[in-house]
């Protein structure tokens, strides 16, 4: 009886089922991404190895350093994790993935080409499971849903992309293999707090109602088209009242002197400028450091039908 009492409750009270601690979040360094509610841990991006002149100019391997991944994880304070994902198969991105998933327990989330990079070395005993565009999942209290969208170009002005495509079935680990492969958002809805993960920055027409009412939106930065896409256009259209930048950080090399350097042209300051007057109640433009804890207070409820998004163009 006490049981069908307390089933009752949370059905009809979300907060019921809320965390003691809330949700928190923290920057991994590059588009790294931590979110958890004391109980289940959601990881994004996570990426600790960098390559070399050697990776970019000879084509070396890249291959993912153990001892950087276990150093990475002690300093963000995670020794386990349910979930990992990735929002495309850059290596910037994804070059940990494996090496994460084993080493934390943590399942990977994701397409095809995702699944030929986390399950290309065994030693790793990473494990898998396929997403599909829109099809919502629970991990623990945290429903995730996926959604496909577009990866912007390198150089704007000519639609130029770095690696488009999909990562090739006889992948292994060359540097030039880790193409762009399926490009995903993701929104996060949890009793403490709906997020929006994105690190595609550029303006995307179709998701665009389909991140409405979040309370925090992490997005990455690195490959903004303009400033007015990216604030005026992409965040303003969210009105989240967080906002915290990710992928700003030097990626390019690895160098332990370069990781607390910005990337040239991040426009830190005057994105929160912008911002600032983009939309009322002015944000909490949060930019972090790396495995600062990140409080998320939860402002805004979910939307009543998360699963469904607008056609593209409309």
């Amino acid at each position: 009886m006490i049981i069908r009492i307390l089933a009752v409750v949370a059905l009809w009270f979300p907060g019921f089922n809320a965390s003691a601690e809330g949700l928190t979040a923290r920057w991994l360094g590059v588009a790294g991404l931590s979110i958890s509610d004391g109980e289940t841990t959601l990881l994004f991006d996570p990426v600790f190895t960098k390559p070399t002149w050697r990776h970019w100019f000879m084509g070396e391997e890249f291959r993912s350093n153990p001892e950087r991944v276990k150093a990475g994880l002690e300093a963000a304070g995670i020794k386990t994790a349910q979930a990992v994902f990735a929002s495309h198969c850059h290596f910037d991105h994804v070059a940990d993935i494996g090496a994460v998933s084993g080493t934390t327990g943590a399942v990977v989330r994701g397409g095809p080409s995702l699944k030929r990079i986390a399950l290309k070395d065994p030693q790793e005993k990473a494990k898998f499971e396929d997403i599909e565009d829109k099809k919502e999942f629970m991990v623990g209290k945290f429903k995730v849903i996926p959604f496909r969208r577009q990866h912007a170009a390198i150089l704007h002005k000519l639609a130029i992309k770095f690696l488009p495509g999909e990562v090739p079935e006889d992948f292994h680990f060359g540097f030039y293999q880790f193409k762009e492969g399926e490009v995903w958002a993701f929104r996060i809805e949890h009793p403490d707090g709906a997020l929006l993960v994105d690190q595609g920055s550029h303006f995307f027409e179709p998701h665009a109602d389909f991140a409405k009412k979040t309370d925090a939106y992490f997005v990455g930065i690195a490959n903004k088209k303009s400033l007015e896409d990216l604030v005026d256009k992409n965040m303003k259209r969210i009105e989240a009242p967080m906002v915290v930048p990710l992928h700003f950080d030097f990626f390019l090399l690895q160098h332990d002197q370069l990781e607390e350097m910005r990337l040239p042209g991040n426009q830190i300051g005057e994105i929160r400028e912008r911002l600032q007057k983009a939309y009322e109640p002015a944000p909490n433009f949060f930019v972090p450091k790396r495995n600062e804890e990140i409080k998320i207070l939860k402002k805004i409820m979910p939307a009543a039908n998360p699963g469904e998004s607008p056609a593209p163009g409309a």
